[in-house]
Order: structure tokens, then C-alpha cells, then sequence
């Protein structure tokens, strides 16, 4: 969990890739594993570019939603709003 959250800080395509894999992997005790990549990949997107949907796809629920929720808070910053 811990290197998933410090990966958000990378750009590089091998991250996100792995970062995808940790988000789409079923396994019942990756559960906030895969949240906390999530988080980190909707950080990355904000800076980089957002995942298709393709690639969203096959994501359990609680990465999708920790994706979606960290990708809008970084754009809202992107655009001078304040994180709170």
C-alpha cells in the first residue's frame, strides 16, 4: 500500500502500468491495495492523461471510485481551486 500511494509521484509509463495491474487484480485481500492505487492513478492522470475507459474497465469498485475521486480533486486544483 505504502509504494502505491508513493508512486504518484512518478510519470513514468512502467508505473502506471503496474499501478492498472494492482487495480484490476481480483484478489479478495487487495481490496485497499487497490484503493490506494487507484488514488495514485488519478493522481498521475490529472498531470498526464486520464485512462481510457478500456483500461477502467476490468478495475475492482473501490479502485474506480478512489480513481475517479483523486483524478477530480487533482484537475480541480489543476484549475486553481483549493484543495481542502
Amino acid at each position: 500500500m505504502d509504494a502505491a500511494m508513493y508512486l504518484c509521484e512518478s510519470n513514468d509509463p512502467r508505473v502506471r502500468a503496474a499501478l492498472v495491474q494492482v487495480c484490476c487484480d481480483q484478489n479478495p485481500g487487495y481490496s485497499l491495495t487497490a484503493a490506494c492505487a487507484g488514488e495514485s492513478l488519478g493522481e498521475i492522470a490529472a498531470r498526464t492523461a486520464p485512462l481510457t475507459a478500456e483500461e477502467l474497465a476490468p478495475f475492482r469498485r473501490e479502485a474506480l471510485r478512489e480513481y475517479r475521486a483523486s483524478y477530480e480533486q487533482f484537475i480541480g486544483v489543476g484549475k486553481g481551486a483549493v484543495m481542502g
